[in-house]
C-alpha cells in the first residue's frame, strides 16, 4: 500500500527518498558523461567534428527507432525490476571504455557501439521511471514530486560538468567514466532497497497483439490535444537545440579556445538557473496558471540561446556571454522538466502511461538524433557558427505550439483521460 503523505512533506515517504537518492546520484554521473565522453572521442581519439555529430546521433538514435516497443514492454512488466536491469547494463557498459583504454584497444567503432547500448538501456529506465513514478507518489504529489527530481537534476548539472572536467584533466575522459559507471550501480541499489509492492501492469490482463497495443498509446497521445502539443513543442524544441549541443563542445574547445574545466564550468553555470527552475515552477504555475507558465518559461528557454553563437572578443566577454545563455536556458528547461512529465502522468491511465511516454520520447527524442545529423550537415556549409546560429532560432518555433489556446486557458492538471475520452476528441 502507498505511503500516504501530506502536500510538501514527501521526505517523510521512505520509498520515495531511495528512489531519489539514488537518481540523485545517477544524475551526477550522467552529467560527468555528457562532457567526458564527447570530449574523449575529441581529445582522445583525435575526432572530426562530422564524427562528433554522429556519436551524439548514435547515443540518442535508441529514441527514434526503440522507444514504442519498449513502452509496450514496460506496459507488460513491472517496472522495478527493469529499473534494476537498465542500471547494472549501462554500468558495465561504460566500464568498458576504461578498460579498452587500459588495454590500448580503444577505438572510435567501440565508442559508437557502448553509446548505442548504453542509449537502449536508458530508453527503458527512461519510460519505466516515469512510469512508475505515479506508483510511488499518487497523482496529488505529481508535481509535487516531479519538482524534487528536477532539483536533483539541477544541482547534479552544477556540480557534474565541472567535475566531469576536472575528471577528464586529472584521469583523461576515458578513466572519468568510471564515475558515471559506479553511480548507475548507485541507482540499482536504491531501487533494489524499495519496500513498496508494485501492481501487476494492468496491460498483461489486456487482449490485443502489440502492434494493436503500441497504436493505441499513439492514438491517445495524438488525440488528445495537450499530449499532441506538448509531443510537438518539444519535438521542435529537441531538434532544434540538439543542432546547437552536438557541435557546442567543438565550438567551445577549438574555436573559443577554453579548456575542459572551464567548460565544465561554464556549462554548470547553466545549472544555477535550472535550480531556481525547480523552486519557481510550482509558485508560477499556481500565480499565472499552468498554460501561461509553460508559455514563458518556453521563451526563457529558447531566447537566451542566441547568445552562443554571438559569443566574441575578450575571453572574459565570451565567457560571461556563455554563462548567461546556460543559466537562462536552465530555468526554462528545469520548468518544463516539470510541467511536461506531471502533465502526461496526469493524463494518461496507468495502464496506458508507459505507452504515452513511449509515444512522447519517440516523437520528443527521436528528434535529437536528426538534430545531431543535421547539424553535421550544416556545419560544413554555413561554419559552426552559423549552424548555431540557425539552431537557436529554430528553438523560438517550440513556443509556437504551447501558444494554442487550449493550453493558454490550462490552470491546473486536468483529468484523466481514457482512450475513449480520447476517441471522442478526434
Amino acid at each position: 500500500m502507498r505511503l500516504k503523505v501530506r502536500a510538501g512533506q514527501l521526505w517523510r515517504s521512505p520509498d520515495f527518498l531511495k528512489l531519489w537518492a539514488g537518481e540523485t546520484v545517477s544524475l551526477l554521473g550522467s552529467q560527468v558523461t555528457n562532457l567526458a565522453l564527447p570530449l574523449l572521442v575529441i581529445l582522445t581519439l583525435r575526432a572530426t567534428a562530422l564524427q562528433v555529430t554522429l556519436l551524439n546521433a548514435v547515443l540518442w538514435a535508441p529514441y527514434l527507432c526503440f522507444p514504442l516497443f519498449a513502452g509496450w514492454w514496460v506496459d507488460r512488466h513491472r517496472r522495478r525490476p527493469l529499473l534494476i536491469i537498465a542500471d547494472l547494463c549501462r554500468a558495465v557498459l561504460l566500464g568498458l571504455l576504461p578498460l579498452a583504454a587500459a588495454l590500448h584497444l580503444l577505438r572510435i567503432e567501440l565508442v559508437y557501439l557502448v553509446a548505442l547500448l548504453v542509449g537502449l538501456f536508458t530508453v527503458i529506465f527512461d519510460l519505466a521511471y516515469k512510469a512508475y513514478l505515479p506508483a510511488i507518489l499518487g497523482r496529488e504529489h505529481l508535481v509535487e514530486g516531479n519538482s524534487k527530481l528536477q532539483l536533483s537534476s539541477s544541482v547534479a548539472q552544477i556540480g557534474g560538468p565541472g567535475l566531469g572536467g576536472l575528471l577528464v584533466q586529472l584521469l583523461t575522459a576515458p578513466f572519468a567514466l568510471l564515475f558515471d559507471a559506479c553511480s548507475f550501480l548507485v541507482s540499482a541499489l536504491g531501487v533494489l532497497l524499495i519496500r513498496q509492492r508494485e501492481e501487476a501492469p494492468a496491460s498483461t490482463r489486456t487482449a490485443g497483439s502489440m502492434w494493436r497495443q503500441i497504436g493505441a498509446g499513439l492514438q491517445l497521445t495524438f488525440h488528445n490535444p495537450y499530449l499532441r502539443l506538448l509531443a510537438l513543442a518539444a519535438m521542435t524544441y529537441n531538434l532544434f537545440s540538439q543542432v546547437m549541443m552536438a557541435l557546442f563542445v567543438v565550438y567551445a574547445t577549438r574555436e573559443l579556445q577554453i579548456a575542459p574545466a572551464l567548460l565544465g564550468t561554464i556549462i554548470a553555470a547553466g545549472s544555477i538557473g535550472a535550480l531556481g527552475g525547480s523552486l519557481l515552477a510550482g509558485p508560477l504555475a499556481r500565480r499565472v496558471g499552468l498554460g501561461p507558465a509553460l508559455i514563458y518559461t518556453g521563451l526563457i528557454e529558447c531566447l537566451p540561446l542566441i547568445l552562443l553563437p554571438l559569443a566574441a572578443g575578450p575571453q572574459l566577454l565570451k565567457i560571461l556571454l556563455l554563462m548567461a545563455a546556460f543559466i537562462f536556458n536552465g530555468v526554462g528547461l528545469s520548468c518544463g522538466n516539470i510541467y511536461y512529465p506531471s502533465l502526461r502522468q496526469a493524463l494518461a491511465p496507468r495502464e496506458f502511461l508507459g505507452r504515452v511516454t513511449a509515444s512522447y520520447s519517440w516523437l520528443s527524442l527521436g528528434a535529437v538524433p536528426l538534430g545531431a545529423l543535421l547539424a553535421g550537415g550544416l556545419q560544413g556549409w554555413i561554419g559552426l557558427r552559423g549552424t548555431l546560429l540557425c539552431g537557436a532560432v529554430g528553438t523560438l518555433l517550440s513556443v509556437i505550439w504551447l501558444c494554442d489556446a487550449r493550453l493558454r486557458k490550462l490552470r491546473t492538471l486536468p483529468q484523466q483521460v481514457s482512450f475513449i475520452d480520447s476517441e471522442r476528441e478526434k
